[in-house]
């Protein structure tokens, strides 16, 4: 399914002049629906990916299940700088091969969360929590002594054990978002909840889990509606207070509606025979290639736990 191209475009934010000045025309608005425009069209590449023809497209969901979970361990459990790095590129191959945009996913899986989570955990680094070999000289209070029950040595430093501990967790974060992309890039959701119950999670589980993700997409959709409506019956600038209630009337509006659009799914699946349980059929086998990726996998894993 093609992409309209008035999706991907940058808006065009009209302007007007007062007094000589200039002030953007229902701003935030106009960023509202940018926003919700922009999860939509994510929506729509994730499913583009998921039905293309590269590497990983074509195993069986429950091979590729299987996979990221054991890869996910693997990574988990290792305590090796190298064995994260080799997994990591691992996965940017895997991604390549399947025809995904490696160098966009990795901007965005590695710029944010990672990073974030090496910034909290650097004082674990410091010699106050990990004792070793010292790496950088922060502070040199002069004097030690027990503070809460914690022995404050003379200086402040960074240990070389420390940072190794926080490059481990950081990579290991970076690492295993990077295998949940590829499992969500290369399988449609349907197929993603249809090999979940292949595992004999609870039926009532997947059916919520899928359900849930299917309308947050279609409340997506509301939302842009909504606030496009809005757009084109507003004029001038709008009061701060005046952006408050917009938003508050619209959660309200939004909050009422999926009520009632709950109730009419409701009665269309109990029309169509629903009794409380619904049938997620698997009657496809695994392929070689399939217990090859499996085989690969576990591999890895007994690989990380032996060295």
């Amino acid at each position: 399914m093609a992409i309209p191209e008035w999706m991907v475009s940058p808006a065009e934010v009209a302007t007007t002049s007062k007094k000589g000045g200039s002030f953007t025309k229902t701003n935030f608005i106009r960023k509202t629906m940018n926003q919700l425009r922009k999860a939509v069209v994510e929506e729509l590449a994730t499913e583009k990916h998921a039905r293309g023809t590269g590497l990983w497209q074509g195993l069986d969901p429950r091979a590729k299940l299987v996979c990221v979970v054991l890869l996910i361990l693997s990574a988990g459990m290792s305590s090796s700088i190298w064995e994260l790095v080799t997994i990591g590129l691992g996965t940017a191959v895997v991604m390549a091969l399947s025809r995904l945009p490696v160098w966009t996913l990795q901007k965005k899986i590695w710029g944010f969360i990672p990073l974030v989570t090496i910034v909290i955990s650097l004082p674990a680094a410091l010699n106050l929590f990990t004792k070793g070999t010292p790496l950088l000289v922060l502070a040199h209070p002069g004097w030690s002594g027990t503070f809460w029950g914690m022995t404050l040595p003379a200086e402040i430093y960074l240990t070389q054990e420390g940072m190794l501990a926080v490059a481990r967790l950081g990579l290991r974060v970076g690492v295993s978002l990077s295998l949940a992309a590829l499992l969500v890039l290369t399988t449609p959701v349907g197929e993603i909840f249809k090999a979940l119950r292949a595992f004999r999670l609870p039926t009532l589980l997947v059916t919520v889990l899928e359900m849930s993700y299917r309308y947050l997409v279609v409340f997506l959709q509301f939302s842009l509606e909504m606030w496009e409506a809005r757009f084109l019956r507003t004029v001038g600038r709008i009061p701060l207070g005046r952006q408050q209630r917009l938003v508050a009337s619209s959660m309200g509006a939004l909050f009422a509606k999926s009520m009632a659009f709950a109730d009419e799914v409701h009665l269309a699946m109990r029309s169509r025979g629903y009794s409380g349980e619904l049938a997620f059929p698997y009657r496809r086998s695994l392929k070689a290639r399939d217990w090859g990726w499996c085989l690969a996998s576990a591999g890895t894993l007994l690989a990380v736990l032996l060295i």
